[in-house]
């Protein structure tokens, strides 16, 4: 029984990481800038998020 429940968090997991997974490819459809966020040094990534948030906040404003 205890295979059981063990079985069913495994499939629980592998569901929830596909949704993350799938999130995660939308934000990098909308934001291109960020698909390779990774491979930025820190003052690189810190400009590509302002970028970022300043996309957002100007698309939030339009709509206020």
């Amino acid at each position: 029984m205890v295979n059981d429940v063990s079985e069913h968090t495994n499939t629980s997991h592998d569901s929830s990481h596909t949704q993350s997974s799938t999130q995660h490819g939308d934000v990098t459809q909308r934001f291109p800038q960020l698909a390779n966020i990774d491979s930025t040094d820190d003052a690189q990534r810190i400009e590509i998020f302002k970028s970022v948030l300043d996309q957002l906040n100007h698309e939030l404003d339009t709509i206020k």
